[in-house]
């Protein structure tokens, strides 16, 4: 094959092959350890449950020209010797793409696929693992992580993808990129004058946050993705029967129709609400925020779904409406001995967006509007900015104010854990995170997401003094 294509592979075997049964009596007898063998018919047998399903017990390496290459068996060295002949990746036009990115030449890792050999391996690789047992004690898999339809769903719509992992000033960024089989103009993230408008509306301390925008469009996009699979059929008609045994509501037309406009779900530190009411020591509350175009169908949901919880508590729970900094309310609220316990309001912070919080006191930290926005923090700004718009929304988690929230709990709760050296240590490597954050976008020819890790202790120490390159995107870095 040429001076290129000479190499050398060698395997090497971490399983142990079963003892086979002696055909006769000279054969139970084995000579001296030191004499050589020249097939492996006296290996001791593999003890029972040694090997765990799915996991490879061996490895194959092969010295190429200028490389060592490493697999978990001899056929897929064997296959990339072979494709050795063939046409280099390299001058792949899809895989050009990739070389082609503006990170390429400073990227720490870089992958790349195509799809249809992506979703195969999937089901080859869940297909191997130990089945999952049910509460009556059997063992339940799917027998595919992908059905067929679903394969041919994906790749009809996608052909290749790429993953690229760089340094940049303010820690660690991943992007990966699935491009579409053709132009596809209609896919593309329209920017809207109010993107992501709705996180004006969430407080600078929050732990953790999701927004994103159409809800009732992205349900019919996992609901036609789910078509071509009957487990999946299945678990939407469980949950559609459910929600209208326990509401009377159709959950596609009654609940998710109206929710056509922002939202985003947040956590954040609070001294009301029904986690504090429970223990004092547990200052947190979550709001939910929705945007909708038609409110009186919100209204209409949330008015029978009121009256469905009075009925069904039987005086265990009231609906009462109260007045809190000026904003009228609705609260779920519950009797502790004399005191009323408020589980959860809902109330229209505008003429369009609804309120979902735990509990009027966690309603109240948020009303009229936070003192100051999420969006204008200097630690959500450095987790956002490098992203590019127009994007789909974000997903945001403040590593410093979670991990103090966390730990205050443990050393309410479990004091004794806070003086192990392991909790030590794991505190001093968390906390060098300060935030952890994703967005994503589509373009007319990919789905484009990205994921930042800002560190926080190294910070200085990873600045780099070179401009960094721009992102691969025609929109501008702003802040939302």
């Amino acid at each position: 094959m040429g001076q290129a294509m000479r190499c050398q592979v060698n395997a090497l075997s971490l399983e142990a092959a079963p003892t086979p049964l002696p055909s006769d009596e000279s054969q139970t007898e084995s000579g001296p350890e030191s004499e050589p063998r020249s097939e492996p018919e006296s290996e001791p047998e593999e003890p029972s449950g040694a090997r765990m399903p799915g996991l490879s017990t061996g490895i194959a390496i092969a010295q190429l020209p200028g490389h060592l290459a490493v697999a978990s068996e001899p056929a897929a060295l064997q296959k990339l010797i072979d494709a050795q002949a063939r046409t280099p990746l390299a001058q792949n036009p899809q895989f050009q793409r990739t070389l082609k990115h503006a990170q390429f030449e400073r990227s720490l890792t870089v992958g790349y696929g195509e799809y249809t050999g992506l979703l195969k391996l999937a089901n080859q690789f869940f297909a191997q693992l130990p089945p999952i047992p049910d509460p009556e004690g059997k063992n339940v898999r799917p027998q595919k992580l992908f059905s067929a339809k679903q394969i041919d769903y994906l790749t009809q719509n996608y052909s290749t993808f790429d993953l690229l992992t760089w340094v940049r000033p303010e820690g660690l960024h991943s992007q990966s990129n699935a491009y579409f089989t053709g132009l596809k103009p209609e896919k593309a993230t329209p920017n809207f004058s109010d993107a992501n408008q709705i996180l004006t509306r969430l407080p600078a301390a929050t732990f953790v946050s999701a927004n994103s925008r159409n809800f009732k469009q992205q349900w019919q996009e996992f609901v036609e993705f789910s078509q071509g699979d009957k487990e999946s059929q299945d678990a939407l008609k469980l949950l559609r029967d459910n929600v209208r045994k326990m509401t009377g509501l159709d959950l596609d037309q009654d609940l998710i129709a109206w929710m056509d406009q922002q939202y985003a779900v947040f956590f954040f530190p609070t001294k009301g609400g029904f986690f504090n009411a429970i223990n004092p020591q547990i200052n947190i509350g979550y709001a939910l925020l929705i945007q909708t175009s038609d409110r009186p169908a919100a209204e209409a949901a949330l008015k029978k779904i009121d009256q469905l919880v009075k009925k069904e508590a039987r005086g265990g729970i009231s609906i009462a409406n109260r007045r809190i900094k000026g904003q009228l309310m609705t609260s779920w609220e519950a009797k502790d001995g004399k005191r009323s316990i408020s589980l959860l309001s809902h109330h229209w912070i505008s003429n369009d967006t609804l309120m979902l919080t735990s509990g009027t006191g966690a309603a109240a930290d948020l009303t009229p509007k936070p003192f100051v926005p999420l969006n204008l923090t200097y630690t959500f700004k450095t987790a956002t900015n490098p992203f590019p718009l127009p994007s789909q929304g974000y997903f945001y988690l403040n590593m410093g104010s979670t991990l103090a929230f966390v730990n205050t709990l443990v050393r309410a709760f479990e004091p004794e854990i806070v003086e192990s050296p392991y909790y030590q240590t794991g505190l001093s490597i968390i906390g060098t995170i300060r935030s952890i954050s994703s967005s994503q976008t589509m373009t007319d020819d990919r789905l484009q997401a990205d994921s930042l890790w800002v560190l926080g202790a190294r910070r200085q120490a990873s600045t780099v003094s070179q401009p960094e390159p721009p992102e691969p995107s025609n929109s501008s870095d702003q802040t939302p």
